[in-house]
């Protein structure tokens, strides 16, 4: 039910920040252990490869249809405070991240 107090306004209403991230290996089919070891780098928010702390963490809201060893590039949403990393490999060897959409809090 809406009331006559109700507001419409950009958001996610979950809270933090959900963003729609693209995820690839250079262009090649992902692996399920490249996925796997993507979603523990940007859970973590450390580099697992090259040891860099400084990216942000995040927790996986979602993954899109997904198939391994023939799936060339993966949408993810992520929820967390920060901007995930666009810089190759900061969350796995190889990994390309595009930011596709941002939905504020």
């Amino acid at each position: 039910m809406v009331t006559t107090t109700a507001t419409n306004r950009a958001g996610n209403g979950l809270g933090g920040q959900t963003h729609m991230i693209t995820f690839g290996v250079g262009g090649g089919a992902i692996s399920q252990a490249q996925l796997d070891g993507f979603l523990a780098g940007i859970t973590s928010g450390a580099s697992l490869v090259t040891n860099d702390l400084t990216p942000d963490a995040f927790t996986v809201a979602g993954i899109a249809a997904f198939e391994a060893d023939a799936t060339t590039a993966c949408v993810i949403a992520v929820q967390g405070t920060g901007t995930p990393s666009v810089a190759t490999g900061d969350y796995f060897a190889a990994a390309t991240v595009a930011l596709t959409a941002t939905f504020a809090e």
